[in-house]
């Protein structure tokens, strides 16, 4: 997790840059892979009582700026987009290019998001917290959206988001 330093530093930049670049997503996404670093074994670990966790205001901004994401992508664009087996435009390499920079951003956040969750989800049933508490229909609902553009079942998929990060928790988070 990252140091307290650093946390502050990156919303001050975020902050400036989100100002600077509003429309951009990979702003959005520079903070989400700085606050929500990739999981190490010892995070994956089962929680137990007495271990240090995520706070969970950090969890809750990772799920903020996730959303933001989440909601500037077009979904209705973006399948339309990747469904069209030809596209005889004459911008057609550069709107690939942009659709496929948006369909990794949204990938990205719907991971970020769902590790946060999972993670949020755990702590307060470990406090058994019912204040921040997180439902499973908010982890239930990711799920379909991430199956519309990748495949579970390819096992040569190659990828460059936080997707695999989400299924473990995912799975962590729905046993008794």
């Amino acid at each position: 997790m990252p140091s307290v330093n650093t946390i502050d530093k990156a919303y001050s930049l975020y902050e400036e840059m989100n100002v600077a670049y509003k429309e951009n997503l990979h702003v959005h996404i520079a903070m989400l892979q700085c606050l929500d670093p990739p999981l190490t074994k010892k995070q994956l670990a089962p929680l137990t009582e007495g271990v240090e966790y995520p706070a969970a205001s950090l969890l809750s901004n990772i799920v903020t700026i996730s959303d933001l994401v989440i909601k500037a992508v077009d979904q209705t664009k973006l399948l339309a987009f990747f469904g069209t087996k030809n596209d005889s435009q004459l911008d057609a390499a550069k709107t690939k290019s942009l659709m496929e920079k948006q369909k990794s951003a949204f990938l990205d956040a719907l991971g970020h998001k769902g590790a946060a969750l999972c993670r949020l989800y755990n702590i307060t049933h470990l406090k058994r917290d019912s204040i921040d508490a997180v439902a499973l229909t908010d982890l239930d609902t990711l799920w379909p959206d991430i199956l519309k553009f990748t495949d579970a079942m390819d096992s040569k998929m190659d990828y460059d988001c936080n997707v695999p990060q989400l299924l473990l928790p995912l799975s962590k988070a729905h046993k008794p």
